[in-house]
């Protein structure tokens, strides 16, 4: 008599491989969607700085080389209200660059810390104490 052949028994070394390669891919994943959220995070809060602290922002007009600049103002009272620390707005148009700029006692604060101090792992711009 002859044996039916059935499935083959898959090897326990391929069982693990695939195990652990579904744990990477997970793992890789969690990560991934974690910087992103972070970003996102960031992002909404420089927004809504930008948003708060901006009070005239008017377009180049149209013309020429001889036009006038932008009319862009921002509440420097208000800001150092909320945080004395602040020393100058970074602004370059036509571009999304819009950020406080901020000089604390110490070098290393605002490497990991927001306008409103909240800890956050991309910081903030800042001035060296020195200057």
């Amino acid at each position: 008599m002859r044996k039916i052949q059935g499935k083959k028994k898959k090897s326990p070394f391929l069982i693990v491989l695939m195990v652990v390669c579904l744990a990477v891919f997970v793992f890789c994943a969690v990560q991934i969607a974690k910087i992103l959220l972070e970003d996102q995070a960031g992002n909404s809060a420089a927004e809504e700085t930008v948003k708060k602290y901006v009070i005239t922002r008017e377009p180049d007009s149209a013309g020429g080389e001889d036009k006038e600049p932008a009319a862009y103002a921002v509440d420097f009272a208000a800001l150092q209200a909320d945080n004395p620390d602040v020393c100058g707005w970074l602004y370059s148009p036509g571009t999304v660059i819009e950020y406080p700029v901020l000089q604390g006692e110490d070098n290393d604060y605002y490497l990991d810390h927001t306008l409103t101090g909240e800890k956050h792992k991309y910081g903030s711009l800042f001035l060296d104490m020195n200057n």
